[in-house]
């Protein structure tokens, strides 16, 4: 995923609004040598922070994993208004498989889908 520029490290305060990571990953993604375009909005109807072009994800209450061992992983809507500490606390509350699934090491990761 690293050399499919798929993965961004960042040191981010628990205040900072959740939108503005949101729109720093796209910043990030659209220079980088595979040139991602993100085309907005995917839907006219939605309100600004359901239409960026990335969607917070989250693992599948339902274990996690399908038969093949992949991890299942869904859309986990947030607040115009969320900070980090607000998505972490959200995620956490999901139970052990919510919070084993985002953290690695000294990291809390957060998985990000463009939505077609």
């Amino acid at each position: 995923m690293h050399e499919n520029c798929l993965v961004y490290s960042e040191e981010v305060t628990l205040s900072q609004p959740f939108v503005s990571i949101v729109l720093q990953v796209i910043t990030m993604m659209e220079p980088s040598p595979m040139q991602f375009c993100f085309a907005q909005p995917r839907h006219p109807s939605l309100v600004a922070h359901e239409n960026l072009a990335l969607q917070l994800l989250r693992p599948n209450s339902r274990g996690g994993h399908s038969s093949d061992g992949r991890i299942l992983l869904r859309l986990e809507p947030i607040s115009a208004r969320s900070t980090l500490s607000d998505v972490v606390r959200q995620l956490v509350g999901t139970g052990p498989i919510g919070l084993e699934q985002n953290i690695d090491g000294d990291r809390f990761i957060l998985r990000l889908g463009k939505l077609y």
